[in-house]
């Protein structure tokens, strides 16, 4: 009965002591955050962002499909350098398709065409050649240029008419200011001119 006593009295004391080793209150743990570790968590969420922003597969633009320009075909033929068919662009003019063809020859008579004129589909262009003057024409043409106008020329070059000295050619002179000659033959109208040097001035003279 002793020995229960005195070991009850130790267990009693045993956890008396350990009671007043415990705290009273629970120790609260306060975690405190420096400017360091403030920054060091600022970098790793900006990289964060930055990773998930460039890992995001871009959108997807379609690509505009170019449409091929409208086109006229037309055939080119006569004085080109290079007949044929020839492909331009809508809008285009006579003109572009006679270049578009190699360009006209030499003897090709544009002026018969209207080189602004723009081109429709599907026609021809003809281009023609320029006639060629028959051997009266030219000879016509050569003596005319040759002649002496007897309503332009000067005093100085009627002198050279034959029959015509200087008096005639002042005469001449005056009476064209006041009635311009018709034809050579109206010479006669002229004082001291007859039939006889209007027949010599006749191939030398014209109006």
């Amino acid at each position: 009965m002793e020995q229960e006593t005195l070991v009850q009295a130790a267990w009693k004391a045993a956890k008396a002591r350990a009671s007043a080793q415990l705290p009273e209150k629970p120790v609260r743990v306060r975690w405190q955050v420096g400017p360091a570790a403030v920054f060091t968590l600022g970098l790793v969420i900006a990289a964060i962002a930055v990773v998930t922003a460039f890992g995001r597969a871009p959108a997807t633009t379609p690509m505009p499909v170019a449409k091929p320009a409208p086109q006229v075909v037309v055939h080119v033929v006569g004085q080109v350098n290079k007949p044929g068919l020839q492909k331009l662009r809508r809008g285009a003019r006579v003109a572009d398709a006679i270049e578009s063809a190699g360009g006209a020859k030499a003897d090709a008579k544009l002026d018969a065409l209207n080189l602004a004129q723009p081109l429709s589909d599907g026609t021809q262009i003809v281009v023609p050649a320029q006639t060629p003057k028959s051997a009266g024409q030219s000879a016509a043409e050569s003596a005319q240029s040759n002649c002496i106008n007897l309503n332009s020329a000067p005093p100085e070059k009627l002198q050279e008419l034959s029959g015509i000295g200087p008096a005639l050619a002042t005469r001449i002179e005056k009476f064209r200011q006041k009635t311009p000659f018709s034809k050579v033959s109206d010479l006669q109208q002229v004082p001291g001119i007859g039939p006889s040097i209007v027949g010599k001035v006749e191939g030398e003279a014209c109006v």
